[in-house]
């Protein structure tokens, strides 16, 4: 893929994120934290939260009502590539009506077995700051230097205005003879 096209993807990566951010805050605060370094093709393959949500499928509950509309939707608007999409990365379960959701029921799970829910707990807790992503260092620094560079430019380019500006002014009070 050329650069060019990555740069595009990525910012319109950026721009998705960025619209759809709010609205998952409040209960996907830690997905979104992982995924908010995914800005181009080449992390979707090395990034280990983007595998494990291409291997396990998301659960999703809802009810046989909500389900009933969701398909409605989309049949009738003709999305069955959505649909498509939602049959092969998302386990929806139809719960009973009357039935109070659990906290989880309402922000889903990715697909882990029980046999691992249950470990995963167990596990060894890193804390600090996450290493960051060599790629997504690498275009940090060049953004700055590129800013930089364009700080550096427009410095120097007021300065000449400046003094050419005053030359003038100085030139105009005092002409030469």
């Amino acid at each position: 893929m050329s650069k060019k096209k990555t740069t595009f993807i990525s910012i319109l990566a950026k721009r998705f994120f960025s619209s759809f951010r709010g609205d998952h805050i409040e209960q996907h605060t830690a997905e979104l934290n992982r995924m908010e370094g995914i800005i181009s093709p080449q992390h979707l393959e090395k990034n280990p939260f983007v595998t494990s949500l291409r291997i396990n499928r998301y659960v999703v509950k809802m009810s046989r009502y909500g389900f009933e509309l969701l398909l409605s939707f989309l049949q009738d608007n003709k999305f069955m590539m959505l649909l498509r999409i939602i049959n092969q990365f998302i386990n929806l379960h139809v719960v009973k009506e009357g039935v109070e959701p659990s906290d989880e029921s309402i922000r889903g799970n990715l697909g882990i077995p029980e046999n691992q829910i249950s470990t995963m707990n167990e596990q060894p807790v890193k804390l600090g700051k996450p290493e960051m992503d060599p790629l997504i260092s690498q275009e940090i620094e060049r953004q700055l230097k590129d800013q930089v560079y364009l700080q550096f430019f427009l410095f120097f380019f007021l300065v000449f205005w400046f003094f050419g500006f005053l030359f003038k002014k100085i030139g105009q009070r005092f002409p030469l003879k």
